[in-house]
């Protein structure tokens, strides 16, 4: 007896799972180059030499408090601010969701279920003895 072959993923099913990983892609390039440009230009207003006291004497109140781990959240809060650090969350983010939907392009395309929009039965209508 030969085994039965899997279904080979549908021309219509592949082409829809690549148009969205594309889309996807677009989408999130297209929203972190806004994201930088928009912070980026937000970045020059923010060089205030008047701050630097203040974020200065806010990071060792944050390592007196916390100790190291407070150091290190406080730099990694300062790091997510910048405008080129989410650019880069937003596209690997983007790039990610579309690998997904390029894995689910390749498999094959699940067979219909013909059951799936039948009512199930009452609770006491199975002959389980209620």
């Amino acid at each position: 007896m030969n085994p039965p072959k899997a279904n080979p993923p549908s021309a219509r099913h592949s082409r829809r799972w690549r148009r969205l990983a594309l889309v996807i892609l677009l989408l999130g390039a297209g929203t972190a180059g806004w994201v930088w440009w928009q912070g980026r230009a937000a970045a020059a207003l923010s060089d205030d030499p008047t701050m630097l006291i203040f974020n200065r004497k806010s990071h060792q109140q944050m390592g007196m408090f916390f100790g190291k781990s407070g150091y290190l959240m406080d730099d990694l809060f300062d790091a997510l601010k910048q405008p080129g650090t989410q650019a880069v969350l937003i596209l690997a983010t983007s790039a990610l969701l579309a690998g997904g939907c390029l894995l689910l392009s390749r498999l094959p395309e699940p067979p219909p279920n013909p059951d799936f929009f039948k009512p199930s039965r009452p609770a006491g209508d199975g002959g389980d003895g209620q």
